[in-house]
C-alpha cells in the first residue's frame, strides 16, 4: 500500500538548514524524555536527529514524536521539516535550553498557538518571528528565561491571548503593534522586564483584559486608547512606570476593574466615565499623579471597592453617588485632596467600610446615609474636616466600628443609633465637637471598646447600658459633658478598663450598681483600671462593688478621684 503522506528523510529537505534545539535532559530538569509535535498540509514533512547518533521520520501531522535519552547531558536536535505549525512543549518542555535565532527553517509556519509554552529554561533570544504568523496564542508563555528582543510583530497577527503571558525575563522592545489585533488579554502578563515603548494601542482592540499586567518596567507613552475597547480588567495594573496621559476613556468601556491600578506615574484628568461602566473595582488605585476632577460617576455603577483608593491628588469635586451602587469598600480612601460635596449618599449601598477614609478636606455635609447599609467600618475614619450633622443612622447598621474615629470636626447631633448595630468599638472615637444626644444605646449592642473616647462634647443623656454589653473598655474616657445615671452594669461584662474615666459629670452609686448585679457577680471580669477614674460624682462602697468582682486582678486607680468609701 502505498504511504498516503510525503515522506522527506533526514537529508531530503529542500530547506538547506536544519532547526536546532539544545536539550539537556538530566541537567535542566530529571526529566529523560523529550518531544514536540509537528504539524504539516499535504506537501510537508518532518525529519529529526535526536542528537545522540539516533534519527526518526514523522509519518503523521499532529501526531507527537518523542526520544528517551539514556544519559544525562547536552544534545543539539536538527529538524529538517516543511510544517505550519509546531509545538515543543509536548514532552519535556523544561529540557529545552535553546534554538534556533529564526523560525523559518521549520517551513512557513502561520500557526503558533502554544509553540514554546511553559519552555521555563530556554533563553530564546529570537529577534523576529515569521511573518505569516496569525495566531501567536500562549506562544511563549510560561518562558520565564526567555529574552525575546522582539522590536515588531507579524503584520497579520490577530490572536495575541497569552502570547507572552509570565515572561519575566523579556526585554520586548516593541514599538508597535499589529493593527488586526481585538483581543489582547494576558498578551503580556508578567512581562516585568518588558520596555514595550508603545505610543499607540491597535484600533480594533475590544479586550484588554489583563493585557499589561504587572509590566513594572513597561514605558508605554499613550494620549489614546481604542475607541472600541470594553474590557480593560486589570489592564495596565502595575505598571508604575507608565506614563500615560489620558482627558478621556472609550465610550464603550463597561469593565474597569484594577485597569490603571499601580500606575503612579500617569496622569488622568477625566472629566467624566464612560456610562456603562459598571465595575470601577480598584480601577485607579495607587494613581497618585490622577487629578480625575469628575463632578459624576456613571449611573449604573455598582461595584466601586478602592476605585479610587490612594489618588491623593485628585480633586473629584462630586456631588452624588450613583443610586445603584453596593460595594463602596474604600472607595476613596486616602484621596486627602478631594473636594466632595455631598449631602447624601443615597444609593443601595451596603458595605461603606472605609469608603470615606483619610480624605482629610472633604467637607462631606452629608445628611443622610443609604437605608440598606450594614457595614460601615471605619467609613469616616479621619476625615477630620468633614462636618456630617447627621441626625439619625440607617436601621440596617450592623458594624459602626471605628465609623467616625478622628472626625474631630464632625457635628453628630444623633438622636438615636442603628437599632441592629452589634459592634461600635471605636465608633466616636476622638470627635471632640460631636454632639451626640443620644438617651439610649442599641439593645443588641455587645462591642463598645473606646466607643465615645475623646468626645468632650457628647451630652449623652442615657440611664442604661445594652444588656447584652461584654466589652466596655474606654468606653467613654473623656466624655466629660457626658449626663450619664447608672442603676445597673450588663450582666456580662468582661472588660471595664477606663470605661468612666474622667467622666465628671457620671453619676453613680456603687452600693446600687452591686445590688443590682448577677447573683453571681461579674465572674469574666478581671481588668477594671481606671475604671471610674476621675468621676467625682461616683459614690458608695468600693468593697461592696468589688465583692461582685471575685476574679478581678487588676484595679489600678479604678477610683481615683471619686467620693466613694472604703
Amino acid at each position: 500500500m502505498p504511504i498516503p503522506y510525503r515522506l522527506n528523510p533526514m537529508g531530503k529537505s529542500n530547506r538547506p538548514q536544519s532547526f536546532e534545539l539544545v536539550v539537556k535532559p538530566g541537567i535542566l530538569a530529571t526529566d529523560m524524555t523529550y518531544g514536540f509535535t509537528p504539524y504539516w498540509n499535504s506537501d510537508g514533512y518532518c525529519s529529526v536527529d535526536w542528537g545522540d547518533g539516533r534519527k526518526e521520520d514523522a509519518v503523521k501531522s499532529g501526531t507527537a514524536l518523542s526520544h528517551i535519552y539514556a544519559e544525562a547531558g547536552t544534545y543539539t536536535i536538527k529538524i529538517k521539516a516543511e510544517c505550519y505549525q509546531v509545538r515543543f512543549d509536548t514532552a519535556g518542555a523544561k529540557l529545552i535550553e535553546s534554538c534556533s535565532d529564526t523560525l523559518d527553517k521549520l517551513g512557513n509556519l502561520t500557526n503558533g498557538d502554544r509553540m514554546f509554552y511553559r519552555c521555563g529554561n530556554a533563553l530564546l533570544s529570537l529577534t523576529g518571528l515569521p511573518e505569516g504568523i496569525t495566531n501567536g496564542s500562549s506562544m511563549f508563555a510560561g518562558c520565564t528565561n526567555a529574552i525575546l528582543p522582539l522590536t515588531d510583530l507579524p503584520d497579520n497577527v490577530t490572536n495575541v491571548s497569552s502570547m507572552f503571558n509570565g515572561c519575566g525575563k523579556a526585554t520586548l522592545p516593541l514599538t508597535s503593534l499589529p493593527d488586526g489585533i481585538t483581543d489582547g488579554s494576558s498578551m503580556f502578563q508578567y512581562c516585568t522586564e518588558a520596555i514595550l515603548p508603545l505610543a499607540s494601542l491597535p484600533e480594533r482592540l475590544t479586550s484588554g483584559y489583563y493585557m499589561f499586567f504587572h509590566c513594572s518596567n513597561a514605558q508605554l507613552n499613550l494620549t489614546k486608547l481604542p475607541e472600541g475597547l470594553a474590557d480593560g480588567t486589570n489592564m495596565f495594573n502595575g505598571c508604575k512606570n507608565a506614563k500615560i496621559l489620558l482627558t478621556s476613556l472609550p465610550e464603550g468601556l463597561t469593565k474597569g476593574n484594577n485597569m490603571f491600578y499601580g500606575c503612579s506615574n500617569s496622569v488622568f484628568s477625566l472629566t467624566s466615565l464612560p456610562d456603562g461602566l459598571t465595575n470601577g473595582q480598584g480601577m485607579f488605585q495607587g494613581c497618585s499623579n490622577a487629578t480625575l476632577p469628575l463632578t459624576s460617576l456613571p449611573d449604573g455603577l455598582t461595584n466601586g471597592s478602592s476605585m479610587f483608593n490612594g489618588c491623593s491628588n485628585a480633586t473629584l469635586p462630586l456631588t452624588s453617588l450613583p443610586e445603584v451602587l453596593t460595594d463602596g469598600t474604600r472607595m476613596f480612601q486616602n484621596c486627602t485632596n478631594a473636594q466632595f460635596t455631598l449631602t447624601n449618599t443615597k444609593s443601595n449601598l451596603s458595605n461603606g467600610s472605609e469608603m470615606f477614609r483619610g480624605c482629610t478636606n472633604a467637607l462631606l455635609p452629608i445628611k443622610e446615609l443609604p437605608s440598606t447599609l450594614k457595614n460601615a467600618y471605619g467609613m469616616f475614619w479621619a476625615c477630620k474636616n468633614a462636618e456630617l450633622p447627621l441626625t439619625i443612622l440607617p436601621d440596617s447598621l450592623e458594624n459602626g466600628s471605628y465609623m467616625f474615629i478622628d472626625c474631630s470636626n464632625a457635628t453628630l447631633p444623633l438622636t438615636s443609633l442603628s437599632s441592629s448595630l452589634k459592634d461600635g468599638s471605636a465608633m466616636f472615637y476622638n470627635c471632640k465637637k460631636a454632639q451626640l444626644p443620644l438617651s439610649s444605646l442599641p439593645d443588641g449592642l455587645t462591642k463598645g471598646t473606646s466607643m465615645f473616647l475623646g468626645c468632650t462634647n457628647a451630652t449623652l443623656p442615657l440611664t442604661k447600658l445594652p444588656d447584652g454589653l461584654t466589652n466596655g473598655a474606654g468606653m467613654f474616657s473623656g466624655c466629660t459633658n457626658a449626663k450619664i445615671t447608672l442603676t445597673k452594669l450588663p450582666d456580662g461584662l468582661t472588660e471595664c478598663s477606663q470605661m468612666f474615666r474622667e467622666c465628671t459629670n457620671l453619676e453613680v452609686d456603687l452600693d446600687t450598681l452591686a445590688a443590682n448585679a448577677p447573683a453571681e457577680g461579674w465572674t469574666v471580669l478581671t481588668n477594671i483600671s481606671f475604671m471610674f477614674y476621675g468621676c467625682t460624682k461616683v459614690t458608695g462602697s468600693r468593697s461592696a462593688f468589688l465583692a461582685k468582682c471575685p476574679n478581678v486582678t487588676n484595679i489600678t486607680d479604678a477610683f481615683t478621684g471619686t467620693n466613694t468609701t472604703e
